[in-house]
């Protein structure tokens, strides 16, 4: 989709320099939401869950594949060592391991993400998928 009024909504999805560590920075205290949301057990227990499941790194989609080898061609300077691919919407099992304490600061966070959705007018399904890495500079 276009923008009439011109391409500023695209500048901000386009950005290096600090641009780009405000919105990694945002982005990861999204992730920080969703990790390590507590639940109530029917005991009465508290417990963590969230909203995601923990994909192994070695099934990734070709699509977050695809999107981690652009990377890495584009930054060869760059190793990228997969931390958890989540899950976000669908089904399935929503328990994961992903912990607060998985994610790498701002510096060394690297993030890839894919969304699939379909809808019509009796159902709309979303689901996102989201490789978490360690940037190690070489």
């Amino acid at each position: 989709m276009g923008n009439p009024q011109g391409d500023a909504t695209a500048q901000a999805w386009k950005t290096s320099g600090d641009g780009a560590k405000v919105i990694l920075k945002l982005f990861r205290q999204q992730l920080l939401d969703h990790a390590d949301v507590p639940k109530i057990g029917t005991d009465g227990s508290l417990t963590v869950k969230s909203s995601a499941r923990n994909v192994p790194a070695g099934e990734l989609p070709a699509e977050l594949s695809q999107l981690l080898e652009r990377y890495q061609k584009a930054n060869p300077q760059v190793r990228v060592e997969p931390i958890c691919h989540l899950v976000f919407g669908g089904t399935g099992d929503n328990e994961t391991s992903f912990a607060a304490t998985d994610l790498p600061d701002e510096e060394e966070l690297v993030v890839f993400t894919f969304t699939e959705s379909s809808a019509d007018v009796t159902s709309v399904e979303v689901q996102t998928h989201v490789l978490l890495a360690r940037r190690l500079v070489e």
